[in-house]
């Protein structure tokens, strides 16, 4: 005979992680409620009948928010720019062009982490979590040299794209704070 709750109904158990996420295959059959007493930190809720997940009423992600998507292509489009001038002194020392093989080979792996830390962040800045901030944020404001110098020796065009990175993305930033859920 199985053991189960008394008169045959099965019972299942929501933790908050699976609360609104969750699917068939996530329900768990449970026993009797008063084997949940020890553990009334993860109960959310029980029944006697099958029941599906709890509905919500249809509404904006947060992760769609208009700037965290700025956000998110300004770390993108660095992340590939960085990724472009890695590449291209690791192509640099492969073809032997390359005057000091160390110096080249530690700067364009240096440059592909940060590509890879600034493609980290254009997809964080896609989920729900307000950690891409406080990165994002300190990045840019170390750019902020950066462009002062570019101004002095001339690169007008470096200077100005690195100046509406910045302002874009700490913007964007400001502005979507409150829309994590963390």
């Amino acid at each position: 005979m199985a053991s189960g709750p008394p008169g045959g109904a099965r019972r299942q158990v929501w933790t908050r992680a699976r609360l609104g996420h969750a699917g068939a295959s996530d329900r768990q059959t449970t026993a009797p409620v008063s084997t949940y007493a020890a553990r009334s930190r993860r109960l959310v809720a029980v029944t006697s009948d099958r029941i599906d997940p709890p509905t919500r009423a249809p509404q904006a992600s947060n992760a769609s928010h208009p700037a965290r998507r700025v956000a998110a292509v300004v770390c993108a489009a660095q992340a590939a720019v960085m990724a472009g001038f890695g590449l291209y002194g690791l192509l640099e020392l492969a073809r032997g062009q390359a005057t000091d093989t160390a110096r080249v080979l530690t700067e364009s792996v240096l440059i592909l982490l940060f590509a890879a830390g600034m493609g980290l962040l254009a997809k964080l800045w896609l989920g729900y979590s307000s950690w891409p901030g406080t990165p994002t944020v300190v990045w840019h404001a170390l750019l902020i040299p950066v462009i002062v110098e570019m101004f002095r020796a001339g690169q007008w065009a470096v200077a100005g794209s690195l100046t509406v990175a910045v302002v874009l993305a700490v913007g964007a930033t400001i502005a979507a704070r409150g829309t994590s859920t963390d």
